[in-house]
C-alpha cells in the first residue's frame, strides 16, 4: 500500500513542478519562452532521470542497497528531480530548501540511510554533470541549426 502511495506522490512531484515551471517562466519570459523553458526542461528531466537511474545502479552495487522495483524507481526519481529542480529555480534560496527536499525525498521514497544518500548524491551530481554538457551541447546545435 506504501509503494501505491509513494507512487502517486511522485507522480503529483513531477507534474506540481512542471506547472511551476511554467507559470514561472511564462510570468517572467512570456508566453514563447514558457513554451522554450517547457521543451528544454522535458529533455532535461528525461536525460536526468536516465543519469538518476544509472546512479541509482551504480549507488546500489558500491553500498549494496536497492532502489525498489525499476519502474517504480524511475517514477519516484522523476519527482525528486523536476520537483527539487522547480523549488531551486523558482523560490528565491530555494537551492537550501531543494536539497532538505531531495535528501528527504529519498529517504522516504527508497528507505535510504545517510551515507547511502550522500554516495547517491555525489554519484548523480557527477551524472547530471554530464547532462548539463550534453543538454548545452544540444541547445548549442540547435542554436547554429537556426541562425
Amino acid at each position: 500500500m506504501l509503494s501505491e502511495v509513494e507512487d502517486k506522490t511522485a507522480v503529483g512531484l513531477v507534474v506540481a513542478g512542471y506547472v511551476g515551471l511554467v507559470i514561472h517562466g511564462f510570468v517572467t519570459m512570456g508566453a514563447e519562452q514558457a513554451f522554450l523553458i517547457l521543451i528544454i526542461f522535458a529533455i532535461f528531466t528525461l536525460l536526468s532521470v536516465v543519469a538518476g537511474t544509472l546512479a541509482a545502479f551504480v549507488t546500489a552495487a558500491m553500498m549494496q542497497t536497492s532502489f525498489g522495483v525499476f519502474q517504480s524507481a524511475v517514477l519516484r526519481l522523476a519527482g525528486i528531480m523536476v520537483s527539487t529542480t522547480a523549488i531551486s529555480v523558482i523560490l528565491p534560496y530555494g537551492g537550501l530548501l531543494s536539497l532538505i527536499l531531495f535528501f528527504a525525498l529519498l529517504s522516504w521514497f527508497f528507505e535510504l540511510e545517510g551515507m547511502e544518500i550522500i554516495v547517491f548524491t555525489v554519484v548523480l551530481w557527477g551524472m547530471r554533470y554530464l547532462v548539463l554538457i550534453a543538454l548545452a551541447i544540444i541547445i548549442g546545435m540547435f542554436l547554429v541549426a537556426m541562425a
